[in-house]
């Protein structure tokens, strides 16, 4: 597990895995797709792309981002109650985006 270096404040995409309580619901997956897509409107949609994947029998959401994307994800979904249990990046060898 790599964790997030709070002092990188470069534009490089990286993916993040977040580990959101009750993604398996759609209801809870809609909620954050709104989320993700109310952030990113001001931006082209190229430059964020997000999957949910199903990892050890628990969905997370992949998001390909800069990192100073991320606490403003994180603050926004706590906004709309949803747990944000874990956030750190992703190392698979496989580019789930390309």
């Amino acid at each position: 597990m790599k964790l997030i270096d709070n002092t990188d404040y470069s534009d490089e995409q990286k993916i993040f895995l977040l580990n959101i309580g009750g993604l398996d619901l759609y209801k809870v997956r809609k909620h954050v797709i709104k989320t993700i897509e109310k952030l990113t409107k001001p931006y082209l949609p190229k430059h964020h792309s997000y999957t949910f994947v199903d990892i050890d029998n628990m969905t997370a959401l992949l998001i390909k981002t800069e990192i100073q994307f991320i606490p403003d994800l994180v603050r926004a979904l706590c906004k709309k109650n949803l747990g944000v249990y874990e956030v750190r990046l992703f190392e698979e060898k496989e580019n789930i985006f390309e």
